[in-house]
């Protein structure tokens, strides 16, 4: 691993507040990577994937659908309810028509 990392001040005269220091990023980039490399080499890599392995296998055990079959089914029961709601319409109709006209006998 390489040595402690060390900030680089910048200083530019010419702005305002010329005397607060500034970060170059080349030190938060060595940071990143040595948290990643840390991260990488910790214990917390083998429970991420641990936990993964154990939610993935109590999700697997639920009878889920994924997002894209649920919007196909909520489609397809729309146009369920929108034919239901046709067919009651004409079943009020023909219920209508058949008391407005006198008995056949």
């Amino acid at each position: 691993m390489a040595g402690p990392i060390r900030p680089v001040v910048v200083r530019n005269r010419t702005e305002p507040g010329w005397g607060y220091p500034m970060i170059d990023g080349n030190v938060l980039e060595q940071l990143q990577r040595r948290i990643t490399e840390l991260l990488a080499k910790s214990p917390a890599k083998d429970v991420e994937a641990n936990l993964k392995a154990l939610l993935g296998s109590f999700f697997a055990r639920l009878d889920l659908v994924t997002r894209e079959e649920f919007d196909v089914q909520r489609e397809v029961l729309q146009r369920a309810i929108e034919q239901l709601d046709r067919l009651e319409r004409r079943v009020q109709e023909l219920e209508a028509a058949a008391a407005a006209e006198p008995p056949v006998r």
